[in-house]
């Protein structure tokens, strides 16, 4: 599973996150499919000093578990993330899949 997120962070900081992440379902008699998974990342933060701006790049690592479930045609999905980038930090997402 890949996915990018865009980060507005405190003040004049953002940050671009790719992530390509390995996902290991686990079948249940239910609509409902729990998942766990990891992978890495690497992340771009940009950010102000002064009237400069600076930036760096890091490589990290994730941990993830979620679930999966059928809505009408597509496939909805709820996870959190937590990635070892940047001093460590959690993320949530929710979102819908094409197909099933």
């Amino acid at each position: 599973m890949t996915s990018a997120q865009y980060v507005f962070a405190d003040g004049d900081v953002t940050q671009l996150v790719f992530n390509g992440d390995l996902t290991v379902p686990f079948p249940t008699p239910t609509a409902v499919t729990p998942y766990v998974g990891g992978g890495i990342n690497t992340s771009r933060r940009t950010f102000e000093v002064g009237d400069q701006i600076r930036s760096n790049t890091r490589a990290g690592r994730n941990l993830l578990g979620g679930l999966r479930f059928g809505l009408g045609t597509m496939t909805a999905f709820a996870w959190a993330q937590y990635s070892t980038t940047a001093g460590g930090y959690i993320t949530t997402s929710f979102g819908l899949l094409r197909g099933r």
